[in-house]
C-alpha cells in the first residue's frame, strides 16, 4: 500500500527501534470474574498511563459482557457496538489457518445472511481482521519483519495488519483486535506486544495503551528536533518541547529522552489532520499499566479462554 504524505528525516535519528521485553512479567493464570464486578476507578482515571480509550471503558461495562463466550458451532463469542442504537452485539471470531510457521490471522465476524463466510450452514460478515506474529524468540506478539527491496532499495516488510472494515457500523473492533493480540501473548507466556504504528494510526494505539520506547539524544540536538516539529505542524518550539526529561546515558553523560515528547507531538499532529510521515512508521509497545488494564478486561471479558 502506498502512502502519500510528507517524508522526513528526523524521526529517523530520534527513535532507534527497539525489538525488546519492556518489563518481567510471569504468564498470569486467569479467572473469569462475574459480569457485574467493575474495574477499580483508580485504574480508568483521567491521568494515567494506560488506556485512555472511551471505547475500551465502554465495552469493558456489564452491559457489554456476553453471557457466554462460546456459540455451540465452536465459534468464540465476544460484542461490538452497534452505531446506530448504541448497544450491544455480538460477534464471533474465526482462526483462519496460515502457511508461514507462528503467524497467526483472526476474523471478527457478525451475522448476515449476504456475509462471505459460511461456517455451518450460518453466513457471517467480516467486519475486522487481525494478522500477527507469535515471536518466540523475542518473546512477544509483535509483527515479522523481513527485508524487501523496492525500486531498487532494500526496505523493511511489515508482515502484520489489523482493519477494521465494519467501522461504520459498530464501534470497538480495533479494540477487540488488540484484546486478541494481548491474549495470544498471555496464553503463549509472552512478555508484551509491538505493534507498528503506520499512516495516521498512531493516536488509536496510543489510546489502547501502547508507547514508545526510550528515545535519549544529546542536548545539543535539541534545537535541530524542535525545529522539525515546528516546520510539521506550524508551532513555536517552546509549544513543542512539552514533557522533555534530562536523564543520564551509561556514560553519565546529559541526555533528553524525548518520547513523551514525541508521543505527544505525534498524537496532536495526527488528531489536526496532519499528513502522514511516510517514512516514519514507530515501534509501540504497552507499558505495565496498560497491560493491567486489559489484564483485567480479559479477566471479565475473556475472547479465547
Amino acid at each position: 500500500m502506498k502512502i502519500n504524505g510528507i517524508k522526513t528525516n528526523i524521526f529517523k535519528d530520534i527513535i532507534i527501534p527497539a525489538t525488546k521485553r519492556m518489563f518481567n512479567f510471569k504468564k498470569v493464570d486467569l479467572v473469569r470474574q462475574p459480569a457485574a464486578d467493575t474495574v477499580e476507578v483508580s485504574l480508568l482515571k483521567k491521568n494515567f498511563q494506560g488506556i485512555s480509550s472511551k471505547t475500551f471503558k465502554k465495552l469493558l461495562s456489564p452491559e457489554f459482557t456476553p453471557k457466554t463466550n462460546l456459540d455451540e458451532s465452536g465459534l468464540r463469542i465476544t460484542t461490538l457496538i452497534d452505531k446506530k442504537t448504541n448497544k450491544p452485539v455480538n460477534a464471533y471470531i474465526a482462526r483462519v489457518d496460515e502457511d508461514i510457521p507462528n503467524m497467526e490471522k483472526y476474523y471478527l465476524m457478525v451475522p448476515d445472511a449476504n456475509g462471505e463466510i459460511n461456517i455451518k450452514n450460518k453466513n457471517y460478515r467480516v467486519v475486522g481482521d487481525t494478522y500477527f506474529y507469535i515471536d518466540k524468540e523475542q518473546e512477544m506478539i509483535s509483527p515479522k519483519f523481513e527485508g524487501a527491496f523496492i525500486n531498487g532499495e532494500l526496505c523493511e516488510k511489515v508482515l502484520s495488519y489489523m482493519n477494521a472494515k465494519g467501522n461504520k457500523d459498530f464501534g470497538g473492533i480495533g479494540t477487540r483486535m488488540h484484546q486478541l493480540r494481548v491474549e495470544r501473548m498471555l496464553q503463549n507466556g509472552l512478555g508484551n506486544v509491538c505493534i507498528v504504528a503506520e499512516g495516521n494510526s498512531f493516536p488509536f494505539h496510543y489510546s489502547m495503551g501502547y508507547r514508545l520506547p526510550d528515545a535519549k539524544r544529546p542536548l545539543e540536538d535539541s534545537t535541530k528536533i524542535l525545529q522539525e516539529f515546528s516546520s510539521l505542524n506550524q508551532k513555536s518550539p517552546r509549544e513543542n518541547s512539552k514533557y522533555i526529561f534530562l536523564e543520564r546515558d551509561n556514560d553519565k553523560k546529559v541526555v533528553i529522552n524525548w518520547s513523551a515528547t514525541l508521543e505527544h507531538f505525534l498524537n496532536d499532529y495526527y488528531k489536526n489532520s496532519g499528513v502522514p510521515l511516510v517514512d516514519f512508521s514507530p515501534n509501540m509497545y504497552l507499558n505495565e499499566t496498560s497491560l493491567e488494564q486489559w489484564i483485567e478486561m480479559i479477566k471479565k471479558q475473556p475472547i479465547l479462554y
